[in-house]
């Protein structure tokens, strides 16, 4: 039963890590589109962007920089729940400022993330929308994936537990279910029972 169980977790992480890289993936290609906005020549870059107070051009470049550095990170970052606090803090900065931008009662056209299509000329299509909420679809899976993250932990540390070999000092794991089980430590070859041993972790 614990096996198919991690089986099943296993296939689940594997679904969470793909999206993360998925993720990385179109924040580097958002980044690079917002590079080649950024060296651009229209004059809506000059003009202040109405929520943050900073030209247009400027708000480019750094949302440019921050999203190429999450992205690497999400590619190729070694702590899964690292990369989806990154990526849940970064798309949560985005819903943020489109809060502020209906409060203010402006569009996103002439803002820093409103030029994302500008480049491609997807602004009028299908694409141009599903490119302009895709923050949105990010945030969702990030936050779904760091409450699977801490509910799987969490479940870990219930149906597994950990002792230490009186013989050699040695860690062991093992199902909670094992609690009356005597068995060789392997570390020593030691004759352990789990139960009279205090646990550790």
């Amino acid at each position: 039963m614990i096996l198919m169980k991690r089986i099943e977790r296993n296939y689940v992480e594997k679904g969470i890590w793909a999206f993360v890289s998925f993720s990385g993936m179109c924040l580097l290609g958002a980044a690079l589109i917002r590079f080649l906005i950024f060296t651009g020549h229209s004059q809506i870059l000059d003009l202040p962007d109405p929520l943050l107070g900073i030209r247009i051009r400027s708000a480019v470049g750094i949302l440019a920089l921050i999203e190429l550095a999450v992205g690497v990170f999400c590619l190729f970052g070694k702590s899964l729940r690292t990369r989806l606090t990154l990526l849940a803090w970064l798309t949560t900065n985005w819903a943020v400022y489109r809060v502020g931008l209906f409060y203010l009662g402006c569009g996103v056209s002439c803002t820093a993330i409103g030029s994302l299509t500008d480049p491609l000329q997807l602004s009028r299509t299908w694409a141009g929308y599903v490119v302009m909420w895709l923050p949105a679809a990010l945030m969702v899976g990030a936050y779904v994936g760091i409450v699977w993250v801490w509910i799987i932990q969490r479940r870990n540390k219930a149906e597994y537990r950990k002792v230490v070999c009186p013989g050699c000092g040695g860690h062991i794991e093992f199902p909670a279910t094992g609690v009356h089980w005597k068995i060789a430590c392997p570390h020593c070859g030691g004759g352990v029972r789990l139960k009279n041993l205090p646990q550790i972790g």
